[in-house]
């Protein structure tokens, strides 16, 4: 594993095959990253690490004790700023206090605020700043360092010694680790120290059994630079105010890491720092988060680290739907929150590349515009048993308000408004995927996609009946307008000019008909299926297509409910 012709220098030899872990995988490709980051700059020949032979699967390093303070040095970078909160840190006495001036947006008049200001100490990797040009991305990595890793105070030495100017004390304990190291495997024995989750997410030095947890000194090195080649994210989730559902956001909770298992370390140290890049690129913000990074799904980190790096190696390769199945074994997420003193694990996973699997997550991510509802089709994507798309809506319709799903005037949230027509969009794409009936017979029984065609029979049933409905409620057809078209002159969307009667009238059914579906189960629910939807002429034109809606409410009632609001939110 490791040579020394003597203990002045030291080779240690690595396998991507034989590491135990993908952090200790990533970790390997961000040491190489950072010693090739070094060798371009202004520094000292004698104290850059050598690197020899990196190829697919394997590198070897050699390090000096000055080349490996510095590598630590360089690692560890840090720089002291102010930074101005508004409330004041127990125990900490701050700088200074200002007064700042700020427009309130209730009154429009000139608000004062004290602010007191603090020293703190920000991380400022040199890799990572130089290819990821972008301060909120580098403010996203910054915050999850000193929240989930180095979440405790004395963690964080490190950095406070290189924000001091002074040496980082990891490296010079780190070489007279080696040195030991190289001792015990002179005489066949490999050593193993703790290790903390400083280091490996999760990790305790001892456990509550007084267990110790170790690992062995040459790849302990790796765990100190997984952080340079995962990507961060932030899972909003929805955050309901049940007592005024209008009021209802969503909120950050934690963040999830997109850790790579890698197969192909010399790809992957070419490919990854484009990747941040064009990351660095995307600057739009969702508050105080870059959008790109803000997700739904802690699962979605995974399928984005695999989505963007496929997508930025398809576009040097020139195909428009490749794969990456060679640079990865998977993609590791772990969905971590800093809750007082502690760092709980929500979540945790691994996604394994897979092409259509991505063209399916790219497809729901550029038509999709609610988050609430491209979740509950991720998660159906996402679930290794494949069930139907609309599985995981039934949840969602049975712990949320109904102001979310039926568009009420102002009583549905506005997160939540796009959530009928992104419902129209899927029945739309379900109708455009069916054969034309004119080009080719098909049948309920034959079609490969009969659950679609299931789909689209209630569709039409609910239209039909929220329409005639609303009719003899205000007393205008919908043939009296249904062709009077209008459009925004800045979007150029085309829609129909429904009256406003109703068009009230029409979200009235649709939210009592929601209200009597969503609390009928089972053969509740058929019956009343059959006795609502029947009590309107239908237009259901096709034997076949009649005996498929009354069997799959006879066999599968509960799966024509979920169609059933799904449809209702469609047609409000």
């Amino acid at each position: 594993m490791s040579k020394a012709s003597a203990l002045d220098c030291i080779t240690l030899s690595y396998r991507l095959s034989e590491l135990p872990t993908a952090q200790h995988k990533a970790g390997l490709a961000g040491l190489v990253l950072q010693v090739q980051h070094m060798q371009k700059q202004e520094i000292p020949e004698e104290e850059v690490p050598e690197l020899h032979d990196v190829t697919t699967d394997s590198v070897s390093i050699t390090l000096t004790e000055k080349s490996c303070q510095r590598l630590f040095d360089e690692l560890y970078t840090a720089k002291i700023v102010e930074t101005k909160v508004k409330s004041k840190w127990p125990g900490a006495k701050p700088l200074r206090e200002e007064v700042e001036e700020k427009d309130d947006p209730k009154t429009g008049k000139k608000k004062k605020s004290k602010l007191f200001v603090y020293n703190v100490v920000n991380p400022i990797n040199p890799f990572l700043t130089t290819y990821l040009d972008n301060e909120l991305w580098q403010k996203l990595w910054r915050d999850m360092l000193f929240q989930i890793p180095r979440a405790k105070p004395t963690t964080r030495r490190p950095f406070n010694e290189r924000a001091n100017d002074e040496p980082c004390s990891e490296g010079g304990k780190f070489w007279k680790e080696m040195i030991k190291w190289e001792k015990q495997l002179k005489k066949g024995k490999f050593r193993t120290i703790s290790v903390s989750s400083a280091l490996l997410l999760g990790a305790q030095d001892i456990n509550a059994e007084q267990v110790p947890f170790e690992d062995r000194v040459d790849q302990i090195l790796l765990l100190h630079f997984w952080p340079l080649t995962s990507l961060i994210y932030v899972p909003w989730l929805l955050d309901v105010n049940y007592s005024d559902p209008k009021r209802s956001d969503d909120q950050p909770v934690g963040y999830s890491l997109a850790i790579p298992e890698i197969c192909d370390l010399e790809m992957f140290c070419e490919e990854f720092p484009d990747l941040l890049q064009n990351l660095g690129d995307q600057k739009e913000m969702k508050k105080f988060r870059p959008k790109a990074a803000c997700i739904e799904l802690p699962a979605q980190s995974a399928l984005e680290f695999l989505s963007n790096l496929a997508a930025l190696v398809n576009k040097k390769l020139g195909y428009e739907h490749g794969i990456i199945r060679g640079l990865f074994n998977a993609v590791e997420y772990q969905h971590l929150l800093k809750l007082g003193n502690n760092v709980k694990s929500l979540g945790s996973g691994r996604i394994t590349p897979n092409r259509n699997l991505l063209i399916k997550y790219q497809q729901i991510q550029e038509t999709y515009k609610n988050p609430v509802f491209r979740a509950s089709l991720l998660k159906a994507l996402l679930d290794p048993a494949e069930p139907q798309w609309y599985a995981y809506f039934a949840e969602l319709f049975e712990q949320f308000p109904h102001e979310f799903f039926i568009r009420i005037g102002n009583q549905t949230p506005p997160l939540m408004r796009n959530f009928p027509a992104d419902v129209n969009r899927k029945f739309k794409a379900l109708k455009s995927n069916l054969p034309n009936p004119s080009k080719e017979k098909t049948t309920m029984t034959k079609e490969p996609n009969s659950e679609d065609h299931l789909a689209l029979i209630v569709l039409r049933m609910v239209r039909d009946y929220v329409r005639l409905k609303a009719e003899d409620r205000c007393g205008i057809p919908w043939d009296s307008f249904k062709d009077k078209k209008i459009q925004d002159e800045k979007t150029k969307k085309v829609w129909i000019d429904v009256p406003k009667p109703f068009k009230e009238e029409q979200e009235h059914v649709a939210e009592k008909t929601f209200l009597e579906v969503r609390s009928r189960h089972g053969d509740e629910f058929a019956d009343y299926f059959a006795f609502c939807f029947g009590s309107v002429k239908q237009r259901i034109n096709k034997d076949e297509d009649f005996l498929a809606i009354t069997q799959a409410i006879l066999t599968k009632p509960d799966q024509v409910r979920i169609l059933t609001l799904l449809a209702l939110s469609a047609n409000s």
